[in-house]
Order: C-alpha cells, then sequence, then structure tokens
C-alpha cells in the first residue's frame, strides 16, 4: 500500500501527514540498506580491523531490529485507524492503543540502539585509523635509524609510498561510509518526522476512545 489506505480502496486516496510521513520514511529505508550492505562488504574485501567488523555486523543487526520494531508498531497503529476510522468499532481502540504503545516503546528503544551503533562505527572508524598512522609512523622511525642516514630519502620514498598506499586501500570504506552517513542521517531525520505524526495522531484517538469508554 502507499498509505494507510489498501490497495483493495483503490478509490480512496489519504494524505494526512502521517501518510506522508511514512511514505518520506520507507523511501530512505533501502538507501540505508544498500548503502550499509556495500560499506559491510567493501571493509571485509579491504581487510579492516576485527574492531571494525564487529561495529558492522552490530549495526546491521541493528538496522534489522529497527526495521522490524517499526513495521509491528506501524501495523498496531494501522488497526487502530481501521477500527476507530474506518469500521467505527472506537471500544476496541484502547486495547489496540496498549499494545501499540508496548511495540512503539520497542521502536524507540531499537532506533536509539542504531543511533549508537552509527556512534560507535564512526568511533572505532577514528580509532582504526588512528592506529594505523601510529603504528605506521613507528615503524618508519626505527627502519630510518636501523637503516642510517645514506639511506634516508630511499627510507622517506618506501616511507611515503606505504602511505599513499594505505590511504588508498582505505579510501574506498571511507567513501562508502560517508555515503552510508548521508543515507542514515536522512532515514534518521525521516524517522523523527514520522513518529512525531503518528505520537500526535495517536493521542487524538486515544482521547475519543476513552471518551466513549
Amino acid at each position: 500500500m502507499d498509505n494507510f489506505i489498501p490497495k483493495a480502496f483503490t478509490q480512496e486516496k489519504d494524505e494526512c501527514p502521517v501518510c506522508l510521513a511514512r511514505l518520506d520514511l520507507e523511501a530512505t529505508m533501502p538507501q540505508v540498506a544498500a548503502s550499509l550492505d556495500k560499506l559491510l562488504v567493501t571493509a571485509m574485501q579491504d581487510g579492516v580491523g576485527s574492531a571494525v567488523c564487529r561495529a558492522l555486523l552490530d549495526l546491521h543487526s541493528s538496522f534489522g531490529k529497527s526495521h522490524a520494531d517499526y513495521r509491528v508498531a506501524f501495523s498496531l497503529n494501522l488497526s487502530i485507524w481501521f477500527s476507530a476510522e474506518r469500521f467505527g468499532r472506537v471500544k476496541k481502540v484502547p486495547d489496540l492503543i496498549l499494545a501499540y504503545e508496548e511495540y512503539r516503546g520497542e521502536a524507540s528503544k531499537s532506533l536509539s540502539a542504531l543511533k549508537a551503533a552509527v556512534q560507535n562505527l564512526q568511533q572505532v572508524c577514528l580509532t582504526d585509523a588512528e592506529g594505523e598512522v601510529s603504528s605506521h609512523d613507528s615503524s618508519s622511525k626505527d627502519s630510518s635509524s636501523k637503516d642510517g642516514s645514506s639511506k634516508d630519502s630511499s627510507s622517506k620514498d618506501s616511507s611515503g609510498n606505504g602511505d599513499l598506499s594505505n590511504k588508498g586501500k582505505n579510501s574506498s570504506v571511507v567513501v562508502e561510509l560517508s555515503e552510508f552517513l548521508t543515507a542514515f542521517n536522512d532515514f534518521q531525520t525521516k524517522a523523527e518526522r514520522f513518529w512525531l505524526e503518528v505520537d500526535k495522531w495517536t493521542d487524538k484517538r486515544r482521547e475519543d476512545a476513552f471518551k466513549v469508554v
């Protein structure tokens, strides 16, 4: 379905804020998933450190859970819409709202965990990069002192080539990480807007339902 209205009701069109926010949010999900998969594959191929790999796998798992919790919460919210708006079964809404709030809480937690996983990946990547630079500088100094002044210039050339090689090795990961973060920031903005609209809509349904009860 393109919004709250299932395809069976083709004659109807719903342009409520929740529907539009949902469309915007779900449009970002394939981009985030694709860029995350690409980042994961690139990182594995380029032989990044184990800490980065773990952070990527944790992020991949967190995104999957966040997506699943969103789906469950949205399905329950859709049930509220059918009961309250289409069939007028307002008395059923309180039970549905209680179920929705439980999974809304889970969706909120998993979204927070996803944000934390992204921040952790950024920190781990930064630490990993700093460690590589430090190790490279240390090995260059040791090599230079052992070879002596007569080989100093050749050592610098070798060091420069090694540094460029290292940058080339990691450049693809840096590019993929940047693309993922761009997609994720868009997803995060759309998710916040979606839940804001859903919560406003649900609050109104709750007020209406408990007035009847």
